[in-house]
């Protein structure tokens, strides 16, 4: 299936944008817009509005833009889904959306749902406004298929679910036992936003189980990837310790040595991940596990590498852009709320960056909460505050190393992310 933005006012009248696969277009003046409108229509800002795509699925966010951005002549002040035939207007420019009809079923409840184009099954859509209806019999009947055991847990093959562990955007992490051996392990549980067709979930698994590959002291590894009645799950070591958010929260901002020296292991982890043409996309402290070695040292490593990267670009993410499924706001760089299929390294160095600047502060780089959409304009179109404005007994030197690897443009960051760990050696 194909979404289709056309232009049928303005400068550039005719030009069209296909879109089959899960993506964001954003629209502006600023060179790094997919589309840029310059002289040729003044009233275009920087970063004006963007679309995300996937297929059938089709929303739309204004970037703060001066003159706004508008939807069948209705300014757009909030997360806007669209829908086939509707207007979209920017300044000179108009496009018109294109969404074909997809074929459907009826569900046995008598709901009507679209259909997967390679074989016609079911696709039943778990977007978090759904989720908000726990009355709605279609939502009821697909979460009690996906997640049969509700209070107690999943129900995983193999495994006997102990404790829930965590919880975040993208999944629930729990503590759970190895039938066959009694070992003690993690499993992730991902429920996907939008449940697609079986080949799309066996689409998802090969292209996962490549994370499997990884192997380094900082990286927590994948002992197991796979499905089971429509909920993804992803085993891996139990770590013995705090992952680093609840560390600060339980001890407050750490020592300059002690963050600095978790710091440069997670950029160790890193370093080797990105040699081998991997991007982890969600470094964040929650994601960063810190236990004791057999010396008493700290030893951290870095949990869900790649996970958010082969999630998002799948069909079964639904839209990520207003929810927590597309990175945590604070810890993102600024190009990630725009552009996730071809996030570079240097969005990682952002996010070890952002994360070490939590580490010291106990806060993250930018003031107030809000809703998903508002934290992602908040990170895309405004600077991190100065790390010495939230603790003045840093050192200044420091602040130039961190704000260096959160630089806003990534051509201002280090060369990678051991050009980042050698800056911080100083301080450890």
């Amino acid at each position: 299936m194909t979404v289709t933005l056309t232009i049928i006012e303005g400068p550039q009248t005719g030009r069209a944008f296909p879109f089959n696969t899960h993506d964001r277009f954003l629209v502006g003046r600023e060179i790094d817009a997919h589309f840029r409108l310059g002289e040729d229509d003044p009233y275009i800002s920087r970063k004006h509005f963007i679309v995300e795509v996937n297929p059938p699925l089709c929303q739309l966010m204004d970037m703060n833009s001066r003159s706004g951005t508008f939807v069948n002549n209705e300014r757009v002040t909030s997360p806007k889904r669209l829908k086939d035939g509707d207007t979209i207007r920017a300044g000179r420019t108009v496009f018109r959306v294109s969404i074909p009809t997809p074929a459907t079923t009826i569900l046995p409840d008598g709901q009507i749902a679209p259909t997967d184009d390679d074989d016609n099954t079911p696709i039943i859509d778990l977007e978090p406004d759904t989720r908000t209806r726990p009355h709605d019999p279609g939502h009821i009947e697909a979460m009690n298929r996906i997640t049969p055991n509700v209070f107690d847990g999943p129900i995983i093959p193999g495994y006997t679910i102990d404790a829930k562990l965590g919880e975040g955007g993208m999944g629930t992490v729990w503590r759970a036992t190895r039938k066959s051996d009694g070992i003690a392990v993690a499993i992730k549980t991902v429920l996907p936003a939008h449940r697609g067709s079986e080949k799309t979930m066996q689409r998802f698994l090969r292209e996962a189980e490549i994370l499997q590959k990884l192997s380094h002291p900082h990286i927590v590894p994948f002992r197991q990837i796979d499905k089971t009645d429509g909920l993804l799950f992803f085993v891996m070591d139990l770590i013995d310790g705090l992952d680093a958010g609840k560390l600060v929260k339980s001890q407050g901002p750490l020592s300059v040595p002690r963050a600095v020296r978790l710091t440069q292991q997670l950029c160790d982890a890193l370093g080797y991940a990105h040699d081998q043409g991997f991007v982890h996309r969600d470094v964040k402290p929650s994601n960063v596990l810190v236990s004791r070695d057999s010396l008493g040292l700290e030893h951290a490593q870095l949990a869900d590498f790649g996970l958010a990267r082969t999630y998002q670009a799948s069909a079964m993410s639904g839209l990520t852009l207003v929810s927590d499924t597309c990175g945590t706001p604070e810890f993102m760089p600024p190009e990630q709320a725009t552009e996730f299929r071809f996030v570079k390294p240097t969005a990682d160095q952002f996010s070890a960056g952002a994360t070490l600047y939590y580490l010291l502060t106990g806060t993250t780089a930018y003031d107030g909460g809000g809703v998903a959409h508002e934290r992602i304009l908040r990170v895309a179109l405004t600077e991190p505050i100065r790390l010495r404005d939230r603790n003045a007994d840093l050192p200044a030197e420091l602040e130039k190393i961190v704000h260096r690897a959160m630089a806003r443009k990534p051509t201002d960051r280090f060369p990678d992310v051991r050009a980042f760990a050698t800056a911080l050696q100083p301080f450890a």
